[in-house]
């Protein structure tokens, strides 16, 4: 049986087993042992070299021996109510159906974005009013979620630039 072994290659390692390399950024592609992977390459470079693994160094141990850094000061997603996000996850779907998948992303302009705080305001008074002709609330963080994810990568645009 074939062991996976790490194999240095384009200044990085990859998983390979006979000339295969398991990558998760291209699937089973074949490769020679002095061939260069540009994708695993341009994966590591954009993807894996901005992560950390932060450290408290505080930890949890179970009875078990099993360890964790503590939860102290982290997102606690496990709180978002799932019917919610079940809504949210609704509204982005119908959005899909109405435009296309990610149609809010196409938005550049100030003109074009700050169409998301205007609906987002309207659809607060609407839901605030009692008006139950849409799901008015979900609608409202809809659009405040799409506002900030383009300030946000505005923001990030900007500093890359």
């Amino acid at each position: 049986m074939n062991k996976i072994k790490l194999i240095p290659i384009c200044e990085h390692y990859l998983h390979r087993v006979n000339g295969i390399c398991y990558c998760d950024c291209h699937k089973s592609a074949s490769l020679k042992d002095e061939a260069k992977c540009v994708k695993c390459y341009q994966h590591k470079k954009i993807h894996m070299n901005k992560f950390i693994t932060k450290d408290s160094g505080k930890r949890v141990n179970f009875d078990s021996g099993f360890q964790r850094d503590v939860n102290d000061g982290k997102p606690r997603y496990d709180l978002i109510p799932t019917e919610l996000l079940k809504r949210l996850a609704e509204l982005y779907q119908r959005g899909a159906e109405k435009y296309d998948d990610n149609n809010w992303r196409k938005a550049e302009s100030p003109k074009e974005i700050n169409r998301f705080k205007e609906s987002a305001w309207r659809h607060f008074i609407q839901w605030a009013s009692g008006e139950m002709d849409e799901d008015h609330a979900i609608a409202a963080v809809w659009n405040i979620f799409s506002y900030e994810w383009h300030t946000q990568h505005k923001n990030k645009k900007q500093k890359d630039s």
